[in-house]
């Protein structure tokens, strides 16, 4: 299971964020040897919401 936490603007879609960090993921973790050649992430993703950034505790979660 892979977790991350962002605060982003409400201008922004969440699937153009989701889309964007899977992409970039992607491409960056092939970078780090054969083992990881042949990763693909899941088809579909889960999301919460929180207020912790309204509050200024962002960096508050483990």
């Amino acid at each position: 299971m892979c977790m991350y936490y962002a605060c982003f603007p409400k201008k922004i879609a969440l699937m153009k964020l989701v889309e964007e960090i899977k992409s970039h993921s992607s491409k960056w973790i092939k970078t780090k040897g054969e083992a990881f050649e042949a990763f693909s992430w899941q088809r579909g993703y889960g999301v919460f919401f929180c207020e912790f950034c309204t509050t200024g505790n962002c960096g508050d979660l483990h």
